[in-house]
């Protein structure tokens, strides 16, 4: 097991845990070894100041941060505006329709061709002039949304048009009036993707390419397979259901059929929140099977020679929330029909979906209920074997007392930060180091218990803004203080979370920061809050993002303060 996890924290540069020199992106990598080498003796030349030893010790003089509350549903990103007499609302998943600054990089924009087209022709009835607004929005978010209620006066959701049904069902379960006026708009299907070598020698040593006989190879360490978060992801929502049903179907929340499922994720990577992320990562080479849909699958030119195994189908049913008027159903009907007209069919065809229509996939194996209960099971037990370390990196130079919208940037990093804090699992870790000119160790790496997440919440209240910014020096220290851990840890996957917003100006240099830092192969997870350009293509190097838009197992973000809420639910929903 440990030699798995080690494998794929090193997937930048190397096959395995102990790789030699490797040239990455011009530059010269270190192997494993000579990597924590270096990077101790930096994080040693830079030092750091404990800051634990100033945290009371007194639990009454803590305060356990709380869950956020959801954004309002106007603030996820608009991907067609409509202004007609009657103008409906439409959550849409982001296969569908996407933001139109990122409709030129996909094949994503159905919806958003479809729809602006819909509005230019002003159809009316009753007289009135009908159009639409399309959000693009993740299904397991926009479920969240509706749930929550989160619509102010003018964004009310009329129609809600996810992935798959599954999440309908589970806004039912939560008691929301809504109903199915569509089963598809556009075929799609979810199904493994394999390197057609791995398909090969899989078939020759389990048999067909099934859920089934996937849980056996990955479990047997023989298969190393990813997945999104089933929290946020049609594909993730559907492969896990059909993964507990496969492991029992007459009882798969029983005792053994969780243990199994627990099992099975122990040998599962850190996931990946969306499918731009997981192909990234199925790009390194050390992953070679994923769970994705079809249309996704299709235009993705890294993945041409990977062979499809579809089991399920995704066809983008319409449904009408219950308190849409009579007029605003009507044109979500009149909507819905344009939808799947001939037209509208051939444009979806061109996009990758409706590509495999014969094909009848699984039924529903769980009711709404037990979808909630699945992605709850999923989330207590993803992490329970091999737990991950949360190591927080905060950026407290001068600059973060600049002020937007009357806040400081660091106040709305700590209101982020502390928002979500709870949604790691108490089995993970976490630990933190704030940074200026020096680097300032606030919590060393302990359990994410409610105590410790307390401790960490007091300290990051506390933080102040003031000097410079020694950016790798800081990250040199996070991956030391991993390191040390992992010498008496058993195994665990460790991700840096650097805040930030500018770049680098003190200490070890960008070109002296990076054979180390590639060749270790730490996730970093960089977040650059109002950052300017020039930080931003630093940051996006020293994670893992290189000129070809290649990306590592790090990530990076440029976030505004609703995306940088968002992001950080998100990655400790999904890896914590």
């Amino acid at each position: 097991m440990k030699k798995v996890i080690c494998a794929l924290m090193a997937a930048i540069i190397s096959t395995g845990c102990m790789g030699g020199l490797t040239k990455v992106n011009g530059v010269d990598t270190l192997s494993y070894d000579k990597s924590a080498e270096q990077i101790a003796a930096y994080a040693k030349r830079a030092g750091y100041r404990d800051m634990f030893e100033d945290v009371p010790d007194t639990s009454s003089d803590y305060s356990s941060p709380t869950l956020t509350s959801l954004p309002d549903i106007s603030t996820v990103p608009v991907a067609v505006q409509g202004s007609g007499q009657i103008n409906i609302t439409v959550l849409t998943a982001t296969e569908r329709a996407t933001p139109p600054e990122n409709a030129s990089q996909s094949k994503d924009d159905w919806i958003n061709l479809v729809g602006e087209r819909f509005n230019r022709e002003q159809y009316k009835i009753n007289g009135k002039t009908v159009s639409v607004t399309i959000y693009a929005c993740a299904s397991g978010l926009a479920m969240d949304l509706i749930a929550a209620g989160r619509a102010s006066d003018g964004f009310t959701p009329v129609g809600y048009n996810p992935s798959t049904m599954l999440w309908i069902d589970m806004l039912k379960a939560k008691g929301i009036e809504i109903e199915v006026i569509a089963e598809a708009t556009a075929g799609n299907t979810v199904g493994i993707v394999m390197h057609p070598e791995e398909a090969s020698r899989f078939k020759t040593q389990y048999g067909d390419v099934t859920i089934k006989n996937v849980i056996t190879a990955v479990t047997a360490g023989d298969l190393q397979l990813s997945m999104t978060d089933p929290f946020r992801s049609s594909t993730g929502i559907t492969a896990l259901q059909e993964i507990m049903y496969q492991i029992n179907p007459a009882d798969p929340f029983g005792d053994g059929a969780v243990a199994e499922l627990e099992r099975f994720l122990s040998y599962v990577p850190p996931v990946a929140v969306t499918t731009g992320q997981l192909r990234n990562i199925l790009n390194l080479g050390v992953i070679n099977a994923a769970f994705m849909e079809y249309q996704s699958f299709a235009q993705s030119p890294q993945l041409s020679q990977w062979e499809f195994y579809p089991f399920s189908r995704h066809d983008g049913p319409m449904a009408v929330l219950g308190s849409a008027t009579e007029e605003e159903r009507q044109a979500l009907e009149f909507y819905t029909e344009y939808l799947k007209g001939s037209e509208a069919q051939k444009e979806a065809s061109a996009r990758y979906f409706n590509a495999l229509n014969d094909f009848e996939g699984n039924p529903a194996r769980m009711n709404g209920e037990q979808l909630m209960l699945a992605q709850a099971t999923w989330k207590r037990k993803k992490d329970a074997l091999v737990p991950t370390v949360f190591f927080f990196v905060f950026d407290t130079s001068g600059s973060m007392r600049d002020t937007i919208e009357g806040r400081s940037k660091l106040s709305v990093l700590v209101d982020a930060v502390l928002n979500n804090l709870n949604y790691i699992n108490e089995n993970n870790y976490i630990g933190m180091i704030s940074y200026s000119d020096g680097v300032y160790l606030n919590l060393p790496i302990v359990q994410a218990t409610p105590r410790n997440k307390a401790v960490m919440a007091y300290a990051v209240r506390n933080l102040e803004a003031d000097g410079g910014t020694a950016t790798h020096d800081a990250v040199f220290v996070a991956c030391d203080q991993i390191l040390k851990f992992q010498q008496t840890a058993s195994s665990t996957k460790p991700v840096v979370l650097l805040l930030s917003d500018g770049e680098q100006n003190q200490g070890v240099s960008l070109e002296d920061t990076l054979p180390s830092i590639y060749g270790i192969g730490i996730p970093i997870q960089a977040i650059g809050y109002h950052i300017e350009e020039g930080g931003k293509v630093k940051l996006q190097k020293l994670v893992g993002i290189y000129g070809d838009g290649f990306e590592g197992m790090g990530s990076y973000t440029s976030a505004s303060e609703y995306e940088l809420d968002m992001k950080l639910r998100d990655l400790f929903n999904s890896q914590g």
